[in-house]
């Protein structure tokens, strides 16, 4: 709730978090910048659909849950606030942040999870 007192979101919180991971990983000599990948679950699966839209560096994404639309999710449930996005279903849904991947490497995971639609 801090973050929306701050005009910003939680989940553009951690997907800021992530993109700073990922400065840092540049720095390493022992990495090889050109296969970052990003995968999470659940929350972290949400996290991985925005960061991977957001930053390119991203070269192989894999979000396990939160595989489906924003309102068979956190439309049609009580979900934790770090998911929500003010006015986001105006514009667009959560297969259209999946899109901005192309043509970077996408790979769905569905698993059973009780906060995310079948």
């Amino acid at each position: 709730m801090v973050a929306l007192l701050l005009g910003r979101t939680m989940i553009g919180e951690r997907v800021g978090d992530v993109s700073r991971a990922i400065d840092f990983l540049e720095t390493q000599p022992e990495i090889d910048c050109a296969r970052i990948g990003c995968m999470g679950n659940s929350g972290g699966g949400t996290v991985t659909y925005y960061a991977s839209a957001y930053d390119e560096r991203i070269k192989a994404a894999m979000p396990s849950c939160s595989v489906c639309t924003y309102w068979d999710s956190i439309g049609s449930n009580f979900h934790c606030l770090d998911n929500y996005l003010p006015g986001v279903l105006k514009y667009f849904d959560i297969g259209d942040i999946a899109a901005l991947n192309s043509p970077r490497k996408l790979v769905v995971v569905g698993v059973e999870d009780d906060i995310f639609s079948p």
